[in-house]
């Protein structure tokens, strides 16, 4: 029975450390497809505070 109930407090414990749904920008950043190309910017590089370009992809 103990060791039942030391299992089951484990579980709470990580389960408290899992993330909800996100709702900052970040996990809202789009991902190439078929039909764009995402370009990431490293932070030398950008001219604006976007860290990212989307570029059409023409067949």
């Amino acid at each position: 029975m103990r060791k039942i109930i030391l299992i089951l407090g484990g579980c709470l414990l990580v389960s408290a450390c899992s993330t909800g749904p996100c709702g900052s920008k970040g996990c809202a950043r789009p991902s190439s497809d078929a039909q764009q190309l995402v370009i990431w910017w490293s932070p030398e590089l950008r001219s604006n505070a976007e860290d990212y370009t989307v570029v059409p992809v023409h067949d």
